[in-house]
Parts: C-alpha cells; sequence; structure tokens
C-alpha cells in the first residue's frame, strides 16, 4: 500500500486537502455556479447512452426469456414445475447473450479509468463484514415493504430467488457464486464506472447502484442490491480492481445464498418448521428428530449466531466510517441540481426507469396470490 499521509484505508476515500472557504461571509449561500452548457450535453449524452445500452440488456433478456419458454413448454408442458428449467430459461439468456450484446452496445463509449489509490491486498475483505450489514439492513427494508403491499392489498407476492432455491445445490453455486459475479460485475462496476467516471464520482457510484437494483426487478431484493452495488462501486473507484469485485460479489452471494441453503438441507429445516408447527406432535418425537439431525442444526445455529455477529460488527464498522465514506468532486464537475439533471431526465434513463418500473409491476401482478 502506498505510504501517503492522505490515505485512509478503511474510509476508502482520501481526505481532502484543505481548501480557503468560498462561502459568503455574511452567512447565505453561495449561489450555483451556471452550468456550462457543453458539460451539460456531454453529460446528458452519455447518461443517456447508458439508460439505452441497459435497457437493450433488459429487452433481450427478457424477449428470450420468453421465447424460450413458450417454445420448450410446448414441446415439454411437464417442464412448467421444473425449477431447474425455468431458472436456466432465465439465466442462460441473461449471462449468454443479454450482458455480451450490453456490454458491445456500450464498450466504444469514452471512458475514465479508477485513480489506484488504495493497493488491493487481504485488508480489504476487512469490507465483507460492511457488505454483509448492508445486505442484512436491505433484505429487511425489502421485505418489510413487500409485507406492506401484501397487507394493503391482500395478496402474497413471490420472488425470483424462490425459483432458484428448488435448483440442485451444485448449480446454484455455479451460477450465484461464479457466473453471476462475473458477468454483474463486469457491466455494472467496470464497464459503467468507467464511462460514468468522467461525469463523476457520484454519477459512477449512485447510478450504477440504481442500476444495478433496477436489474434485478423486484422489491424483495431492490434495496439491498442498491446498497451492495453503491460499496461494490467504491471499492472498484479505489482500488481499480475489478477482480476484487468479483471475489467480494462472489464471497456475499456464498454468505448469504449457497451455505444457508445448504445448512438448511443438511439439518431438513422445512421438516423441524413442519413438526414444531405441529399442535399433534409429541415432545418425544420432536427430540427423536433433533437428535437425529443434530449436526445439522447445530451447524445451521452456529451459521445464523456468526452471520449476525458479522452484520453486528459491519454496523459498527459502518458506523466508525461514516463520515469518511464520501465521494469526491471532480474540478469543473457539474453542480448537484444541474447534474442531476442531466443524469436522469434524458430520453435514455426516462425510457429505462419507465420500463422498470411497469416491468417490476406486471412481474408483482403476475406471482400474486390471495392470502
Amino acid at each position: 500500500m502506498a505510504n501517503d499521509p492522505n490515505l485512509d484505508f478503511y474510509s476508502l476515500s482520501v481526505n481532502p486537502t484543505p481548501t480557503e472557504p468560498t462561502e459568503p461571509t455574511d452567512g447565505s449561500p453561495s449561489p450555483e455556479p451556471s452550468p456550462d452548457p457543453e458539460t451539460v450535453r456531454a453529460a446528458r449524452s452519455t447518461a443517456s447512452r447508458v439508460g439505452w445500452g441497459i435497457l437493450i440488456l433488459c429487452l433481450v433478456w427478457v424477449a428470450l426469456s420468453e421465447i424460450i419458454a413458450i417454445v420448450a413448454l410446448t414441446l415439454k408442458p411437464e417442464w412448467q414445475t421444473s425449477t431447474v428449467f425455468l431458472s436456466l430459461a432465465s439465466m442462460v439468456p441473461l449471462y449468454a447473450v443479454a450482458l455480451p450484446v450490453s456490454y458491445l452496445a456500450m464498450r466504444r463509449m469514452p471512458t475514465a479509468r479508477p485513480e489506484r489509490r488504495i493497493a488491493v491486498d487481504k485488508r480489504l475483505f476487512a469490507l465483507l463484514p460492511c457488505a454483509y450489514a448492508l445486505m442484512m439492513g436491505g433484505n429487511l427494508l425489502g421485505n418489510t415493504v413487500m409485507g406492506m403491499i401484501s397487507a394493503a392489498t391482500g395478496y402474497s407476492f413471490s420472488s425470483s430467488l424462490e425459483v432458484s432455491l428448488g435448483m440442485p445445490l451444485w448449480l446454484s453455486a455455479l451460477l450465484v457464486v461464479v457466473i453471476a459475479p462475473f458477468f454483474e460485475e463486469l457491466i455494472f462496476r467496470k464497464l459503467l464506472i468507467d464511462r460514468l467516471l468522467p461525469l463523476g464520482e457520484f454519477a459512477a457510484v449512485v447510478l450504477t447502484a440504481l442500476l444495478f437494483a433496477i436489474f434485478h426487478f423486484n422489491l424483495y431484493q431492490f434495496f439491498y442490491a442498491g446498497l451492495l452495488g453503491a460499496l461494490l462501486a467504491l471499492i472498484y473507484l479505489r482500488t481499480g480492481s475489478f477482480g476484487l469485485c468479483v471475489a467480494m460479489h462472489a464471497s456475499i452471494n456464498f454468505l448469504g445464498g449457497i451455505l444457508p441453503t445448504y445448512l438448511m438441507e443438511l439439518s431438513h429445516y422445512e421438516e423441524l418448521l413442519a413438526i414444531t408447527a405441529d399442535p399433534a406432535m409429541s415432545a418425544e418425537a420432536l427430540m427423536e428428530f433433533l437428535s437425529a439431525n443434530s449436526v445439522g442444526i447445530f451447524l445451521l445455529f452456529l451459521y445464523l449466531l456468526l452471520m449476525g455477529l458479522l452484520a453486528i460488527v459491519g454496523v459498527v464498522l459502518l458506523i466508525v466510517f461514516r463520515k469518511k465514506l464520501a465521494l469526491n468532486r471532480r474540478d469543473g464537475e457539474l453542480a448537484p441540481a444541474a447534474r442531476n439533471r442531466a443524469l436522469f431526465l434524458n430520453p435514455g434513463m426516462i425510457a429505462l426507469l419507465s420500463f422498470a418500473v411497469l416491468f417490476t409491476v406486471l412481474t408483482l401482478i403476475a406471482s400474486a396470490t390471495p392470502l
């Protein structure tokens, strides 16, 4: 790691050099400078091209998934209940076609590589508790929002995660620990941040985090995907390491998805829930079940305990370093109001956000079942 007195490893940021105050001495707020028209046009054009690029990704993904499902289910109607088929019919078009097409659509845009301000080493995995805490907090928020929607409408709504839970564990691990982290980091961190960084760190972090959240197309995952996307964007900005982002993403998917799924299978968790919910079940039968599955139940309990402690550590670290997790402004960067208008009020981004809202609502309606 570079021996730089302005560098704070855990903050992921460079401490700003003190500058002379620019605010008026009478206490009134400084007026925003008039934005340069050429800078505004360039920002709008870049953001619009990114919006169109991600919209292409979504449209190709949805269209191919539907075509594959219609053709395959016409030939093999029994696959309608196959979780393996349903998962592959969605994921193969995404990772084999849609993401590469989106990459090709945006790869020739002007880029700016992040400065490598922090050396990549094992200490960066101290951020893993922060990532896990953000995932847990975002997951809680997503479930709370969906619970409120269910209470207001009288319907329950399924998540795309429920389909993947029925896949063989090795296939789930291949998809969510190997394939998904690589391709999603390639698009949402490396490709997008390199192209949005000329507009400033706010665009690079906030916009890519929002796009990553939208990409999941359900409110269960929206919040934690956005929070994790923001942290991964900061890591990429400060290290310039695509590989580190892939490793962090894979670690989170393993800890939050694959490992608990394996432990629930090992402990026969579904059977345990059924037994404890049955009022006619005797204490002797319950003790017999616990004895027969003691190893799996112990490991599941240990996992829950350790992940709870990991989340607490992550919350503490986020609180301690909250003021240092700051975005730096670049010379010539647009003022916030002009920047936000340029980033979001452009044809590509408006089209993408409109599609995302419509598709998410339709997906919710399609998955709704009466309570």
